[in-house]
């Protein structure tokens, strides 16, 4: 048996045992809200404990950030966020744990992980707003790399199969190779998720 319990006042849950429950959000969340909401999860035999996490949304978000989640992020770790289009955005953890440079957008991990996810904001002007959901794991692997150097798609001029399902595939090679920097390990490589 599962209990269940939700942290603050922001919505409500339709019952606090079993295998699962509804949580229904607040009927008017603020104007522009972004924030997590955390539900506790226990085991009532073996007490093992879990934390869900649930995004509160309410506003438009439409600055692209870049990662717009990150799979990831070890105790001390880095992530180096940036927007897609290059402008300048004002940084700021909106939800969770970790700092972040309000200025360049790199984000570090708290040294002892109690929430499972992090939530920064990318604001351009005070006015729109971006985010970017970061997963906090202790066994997390965490990049190496932060930038990137070279992606881009190769499409084969000669395929050597055709697929007779009318979709008109072509073979493609992506090509991803991460930017070097300074104190970078001797070779920088994708981890199993971000290959995926």
């Amino acid at each position: 048996t599962l209990k269940w319990s939700l942290r603050g006042n922001q919505g409500s849950l339709s019952a606090n045992q079993g295998p699962e429950v509804i949580y229904t959000r607040p009927q008017a969340p603020p104007a522009n809200t972004l924030e997590t909401v955390l539900i506790d999860v226990e085991d009532s035999l073996t007490g093992d404990k879990a934390i869900a996490t649930v995004l509160l949304l309410n506003g438009t978000f439409s600055v692209n950030v870049t990662p717009a989640f990150v799979p990831g992020v070890r105790p001390n770790g880095r992530v180096f966020l940036k927007n897609r289009d290059d402008v300048p955005l004002v940084w700021s953890v909106v939800a969770g744990e970790g700092q972040i440079n309000s200025a360049t957008g790199e984000f570090t991990a708290p040294s002892v992980i109690s929430q499972p996810y992090s939530v920064v904001k990318g604001s351009l002007a005070g006015v729109i707003s971006g985010y970017s959901i970061i997963h906090l794991n202790e066994h997390a692997r965490q990049s190496d790399w932060f930038a990137v150097d070279t992606f881009d798609f190769v499409v084969d001029p000669a395929p050597t199969r055709v697929w007779a399902n009318g979709l008109q595939q072509a073979r493609v090679v992506v090509r991803f190779r991460p930017a070097d920097y300074e104190g970078a390990p001797d070779s920088l490589e994708l981890s199993e998720a971000e290959y995926k």
